[in-house]
């Protein structure tokens, strides 16, 4: 993945993107199908976090489904491949029938996403860029820690002059970041979940058909933090093509058991 680079000082009120937020919440309500990319909260809030992350071929991600048919998985690419179309349901990122693909940076938070329940089974498969020489440009909200942008704003090339400006600029970004991708991962009750994903299905679409990096690219996908493994993260490739799994094997075959994940060589605490 790629390097944040500091842009230009800007002010970010985090309370008004939050009354932003529920504004947007509310229009959806009445405007399910409407998007209108000029907006306050796209123009000076989503697009001012320009600093695309770079997914490579030679990079791994996992991907897992709860299986309760009692026999392992046939085939890894129909059975742990996005969905097709018509059986896409309506998800936090994604509207009825759009098809993404929902991967996880390590096992632990792949399995875990899936919300599993004591005694359940949740295979996994591990995901790569389908063409080496293809390189994905992902939209980042995950947050850094304070004392890494320190020192990376420290070590960069920028001017002596100009670093206490870009230092700052980087710290309410990153606070952005963090009120974003909050919102992006929270739990959300099963019977509110279809409003609640309103806004963050509009922000993604927002995404992969206005917004652009710097140099006009489109973005291939989102990474955000996991909500369920603080150490995890998550990223969703809008065109699940662009992905593959590698080879038709699992990379693990998971039984949940009491608090625990077990399966060989590999356990993890649901604490």
């Amino acid at each position: 993945m790629g390097d944040n680079i500091p842009g230009e000082i800007i002010v970010i009120s985090i309370s008004q993107f939050n009354e932003l937020w529920d504004s947007l919440k509310e229009e959806l309500m009445e405007k399910r199908f409407f998007l209108d990319p000029q907006k306050d909260v796209f123009k000076y809030y989503i697009s001012r976090l320009n600093n695309p992350q770079y997914l490579k071929s030679d990079e791994i991600y996992y991907r897992s489904r709860i299986n309760d048919t009692g026999e392992p998985f046939i085939s890894i690419c129909n059975s742990l491949n996005a969905p097709p179309k018509d059986r896409c349901n309506s998800g936090r990122l994604n509207g009825k029938g759009i098809r993404y693909l929902y991967l996880s940076n390590d096992i632990k938070t792949s399995v875990s996403e899936v919300r599993p329940w004591i005694g359940s089974i949740v295979e996994v498969a591990k995901f790569k860029v389908r063409n080496d020489n293809d390189t994905l440009i992902i939209k980042d909200f995950l947050p850094m820690v304070k004392k890494s942008i320190i020192n990376s704003i420290k070590n960069s090339n920028i001017p002596k002059n100009e670093k206490d400006s870009a230092l700052r600029n980087a710290l309410v970004e990153n606070r952005l970041k963090k009120a974003i991708s909050r919102k992006f991962s929270q739990p959300v009750s099963g019977n509110k979940s279809e409003l609640e994903y309103l806004v963050t299905q509009c922000i993604t679409e927002y995404i992969r058909d206005y917004d652009k990096t710097f140099n006009g690219k489109s973005y291939d996908g989102i990474r955000y933090a996991s909500s369920v493994n603080e150490d995890g993260y998550n990223i969703l490739i809008f065109n699940p093509d662009k992905m593959e799994p590698i080879d038709d094997e699992l990379a693990a075959r998971v039984k949940i058991n009491k608090h625990e994940i077990d399966y060989p060589n590999l356990e993890y605490n649901f604490e």
